[in-house]
């Protein structure tokens, strides 16, 4: 089979697509910015305004022209809800199951409108089906292997040496907090040695009580009734946090708590209410990674019906303005549409904008914005990649840039679980030939019909 030169240029396009959707992510991922709760529509805007910003450069290339298809506001439709609701899965099931779940879905909501809609062109419907089941199959384990390191990484243990620093700065302040007890018990009459007696009576009443506490503290952390979290799961350096073992099984002899877990027991629970929200359910999470596989799937096809009559003006490049204005116009509705309903509930538009998610302009805005502009230089490829190409193959190719991210993780981030590496690999392994198969599917126009000609091929296609 001899490529050509237009099929060389859908692969090049494929190529760099892959490369940068499978690594745009990587500037959100890191530290400044995971410490911010940003909301989905505000990371889907970024990349909206990088997209809208960099659309302009087109029209230096020779043949370009400035021309607006309302196909591309159809385009919209399916990209900022489909990847806001991806983002949403992201943060909810996770990078590695949201992307594979949308990437593998995407392969297929691409073959349906490719092969069995447009009935673009291909050497063998079988060969084309295998293909796209060793993509999902490949797809679907780089994803599970992927997100198995919080079930087979071990916990890392507590430091001995940090747990008795809290507790013992805890201890101080106690014995602060009980001050005023100290000082109801000793009487002065004087005497210096009356004095002297006294403070040491109620001191070592108080040391007494402290220390049961401190007992029961520890013995608390011990049964895991108090647990340390980690600096990543919270935003203070180090803090406790109790399970969900009721504190008063602490101290069940005594009938009630010991005044160091009411202590903690009190803090945590109004640190909770203030600063926790309820994490939503990864079923939810899923179901946004879903939705973004079925609307991305679908993202580039208002491009086809865009170009029917012969206006090549859409075609390719030509449609990156018509594409990026019509997300724009979306993203900038479904603000105003929430800004309207958040200004109903406050029944104030003051107050309706001030309850808008914040831009982050300081802490995630650079990272966002350049995590748009790579992830606009791959739109372009995806286009180019799908005008030469075709939906069905352009658009399924491109979506192996999960193997791009899952190598970020194993080698740069080390996500990974070093037990399931291997069967990463495996998985790539199987993506990798889905791939090779299914680009030696595709036909050029000077081919001619196909191979086997199983009913695929519409002749009004090279018409």
């Amino acid at each position: 089979m001899r490529l050509s030169l237009d099929d060389w240029h859908g692969y090049a396009a494929a190529f760099v697509c892959i490369l940068t959707f499978g690594s745009f992510a990587v500037p959100i991922k890191c530290e400044a910015a995971r410490k911010v709760n940003v909301d989905p529509l505000v990371l889907q805007t970024y990349k909206i305004a990088a997209t809208f910003l960099t659309c302009w450069l087109v029209l230096l290339v020779d043949g370009i022209e400035f021309h607006l298809s309302p196909w591309g506001l159809v385009s919209g439709l399916f990209m900022v809800p489909g990847g806001t609701a991806g983002y949403y899965g992201v943060q909810n099931a996770g990078l590695a199951t949201a992307q594979g779940i949308w990437c593998s879905l995407k392969v297929i909501v691409s073959f349906v409108w490719g092969l069995l809609i447009f009935h673009e062109p291909v050497r063998s419907n079988r060969v084309t089906i295998a293909s796209i089941g060793f993509m999902i199959v490949g797809l679907v384990g780089m994803s599970y292997f992927s997100s198995q390191e919080s079930a087979s990484e071990p916990q890392e243990e507590e430091n001995p040496d940090i747990i008795d620093a809290l507790l013992d700065d805890e201890t101080t302040k106690l014995m602060q907090q009980r001050a005023p007890l100290l000082k109801k018990q000793t009487s002065y009459d004087g005497d210096e040695t009356t004095l002297a007696t006294s403070i040491s009576t109620a001191t070592l009443s108080l040391a007494e009580e402290s220390s049961k506490d401190m007992e029961s503290l520890k013995s608390s952390v011990d049964e895991g009734l108090i647990q340390f979290e980690s600096p990543e799961m919270s935003g203070d350096p180090l803090r406790l946090r109790t399970t969900a073992t009721s504190p008063t099984r602490i101290n069940e002899e005594e009938g009630e708590e010991p005044p160091l877990i009411r202590h903690f027991s009190s803090s945590l629970s109004d640190q909770s209410d203030s600063n926790e929200k309820p994490r939503p359910s990864r079923l939810w999470g899923i179901l946004g990674a879903t939705i973004d596989g079925a609307y991305g799937g679908s993202v580039l096809v208002p491009m086809h019906y865009a170009s029917l009559g012969g206006n090549s003006r859409t075609q390719g490049l030509g449609y990156l303005i018509s594409f990026a204005v019509g997300c724009s116009a979306v993203v900038t509705m479904v603000w105003l549409l929430r800004l309207a309903s958040y200004s109903i509930q406050a029944k104030s538009l003051k107050q309706g904008w001030a309850n808008l998610p914040s831009m982050h302009f300081a802490t995630v805005g650079p990272y966002a914005s350049l995590a748009g502009f790579i992830w606009s230089i791959g739109n372009v490829s995806s286009i180019l990649s799908v005008a030469y190409l075709g939906q069905g193959l352009g658009y399924s190719i491109i979506q192996s840039q999960l193997l791009i991210a899952g190598l970020w993780g194993v080698f740069f981030y080390r996500e990974i679980s070093p037990n399931f590496i291997t069967k990463w690999f495996l998985s790539a392994f199987v993506t990798l030939i889905g791939i090779l198969l299914l680009s030696r599917q595709h036909i050029s126009l000077d081919d001619g019909q196909s191979e086997d000609d199983d009913g695929l091929v519409d002749s009004e296609y090279y018409q």
